[in-house]
């Protein structure tokens, strides 16, 4: 029974992931519907890579959700996307941005322009790690008062090729 018990929350926690992905699968197919009145009048259009970072930051948050339950997909987006110290990973100057979000919006905005491939090969790095790699890195705790402090740990090497060299 704690064998059965054992692959239940494997389900679960595949299902889970399914539904995500599925999530983010559908909200990354409406966004074109976003923008624009349909009519022939755009509005301001994003660059074509500004949905990258937010996929990244997706497969972050489904990789966290997975490996620690009691985390919510929208309390990890939240975290994420206000930490500080996410620059150099990406492959920016230290403190060239305030935030995440405010990486994320230069991309939007055009200011900045991620190497897609580079973007591509960090999702996967983080895909690859295990909850055991994670705990390793210390990537997230939740009795610290940030416990995003050291999200910057879940980035590889391949990552500071989004805004630095290209692989």
């Amino acid at each position: 029974s704690q064998r059965a018990t054992s692959l239940r929350g494997g389900a679960e926690n595949t299902g889970r992931i399914r539904k995500y992905l599925y999530v983010l699968f559908i909200s990354m197919s409406l966004t074109g519907c976003l923008w624009g009145t349909g009519t022939g009048n755009p509005e301001k259009q994003p660059a074509s890579d500004s949905n990258s970072l937010f996929t990244l930051r997706s497969y972050v948050c489904v990789k966290l959700t997975n490996c620690y339950n009691l985390l919510s997909a929208n309390d990890c987006q939240a975290g994420m996307g206000v930490q500080t110290n996410i620059d150099t990973e990406l492959g920016l100057s230290e403190g060239q941005y305030a935030s995440y979000e405010e990486v994320e919006d230069a991309v939007y905005d055009g200011v900045l322009s991620p190497h897609l491939a580079a973007v591509s090969q960090c999702a996967d790095d983080i895909y690859q790690l295990s909850c055991e790699d994670l705990d390793a890195r210390d990537v997230y705790d939740p009795l610290k008062s940030n416990p995003y402090e050291n999200l910057k740990n879940i980035f590889s090497p391949a990552c500071e090729g989004i805004f630095g060299g290209v692989l």
